[in-house]
């Protein structure tokens, strides 16, 4: 198996099993247990987030969760020659690829892709409070990473290509044109917000639980950035009043049986 010998990257001993975890968007993620030092995730990363930021990022702001607040966390592990993201070169269509893997010291609980139910909502809600309020100290600059929320930018590029959009032909392409144009402006925050480190990602697939709903860790810590915590809570609130997680056809609604 291709995990097991990417593991020898690392000293983990006494593997008893490799499982692919089945939630999760971008990266492939690999629960690897063993016998006598836990649960282990090993991931192979997708292109957006292979980048050294990322995994630096997750590295130093686990390790001050973990550090200075006692926090039960994931917490990403440097190979034996001290890396925080291996490179593989492997055959692919008669040319050559590299992939990227990492590995995480893993926390043992429950990963839901749907909220079901107020318990759940209510927990969440604790532990990105919780987040939020144990990262507000940290203070060594975060390296560059996948920018999230780039609704200014987008609307700079959408501008750029306005005339061309809307002189498509398509019908719905001039709509959607026109509707972002005159929508986007409004919906953007105050600049003079206050910044902090921020999640970015709180999906419900990234909060851990207990088997009886109790609130463990945030998870996929990637994308970590210096933003309003009101980026956080305005995502939390679209995935929790939603559907099934990462479902193309998820539907959000305020009157879901989730009640905020």
């Amino acid at each position: 198996m291709k995990q097991r010998s990417i593991l020898k990257e690392w000293d983990i001993p006494n593997v008893i099993s490799i499982k692919q975890a089945t939630s999760g968007l971008l990266n492939q993620t690999f629960v690897v247990r063993t016998e006598d030092s836990g649960i282990y995730i090993l991931q192979k990363l997708h292109k957006a987030i292979s980048i050294p930021g990322c995994s630096e990022n997750y590295f130093h702001v686990t390790q001050y969760l973990q550090s200075a607040k006692n926090q039960i966390t994931q917490v990403v592990i440097p190979s034996k020659q001290g890396l925080l993201v291996v490179s593989k070169q492997v055959a692919r269509n008669n040319s050559k690829d590299t992939e990227k893997w990492r590995l995480l010291k893993g926390v043992e609980g429950e990963v839901y892709t749907q909220t079901k139910n107020t318990t759940l909502a209510y927990e969440a809600g604790k532990l990105l409070s919780k987040f939020h309020t144990q990262i507000r100290d940290y203070r060594k600059p975060l390296s560059k990473s996948l920018a999230m929320f780039q609704y200014e930018q987008v609307l700079v590029k959408l501008k750029k290509h306005s005339k061309q959009l809307l002189n498509s032909g398509d019908e719905q392409i001039v709509v959607a044109t026109k509707t972002i144009l005159e929508e986007l402006p409004k919906l953007l925050l105050p600049k003079n917000l206050p910044k902090q480190i921020i999640h970015t990602d709180p999906k419900i697939s990234n909060f851990l639980f207990t088997k009886k709903h109790g609130e463990i860790c945030m998870i996929d810590l990637d994308t970590v950035q210096n933003l309003s915590p009101l980026y956080d809570i305005g995502d939390a609130l679209r995935s929790w009043t939603g559907t099934e997680e990462d479902d193309p056809n998820n539907k959000c609604s305020l009157k879901s049986t989730v009640v905020l």
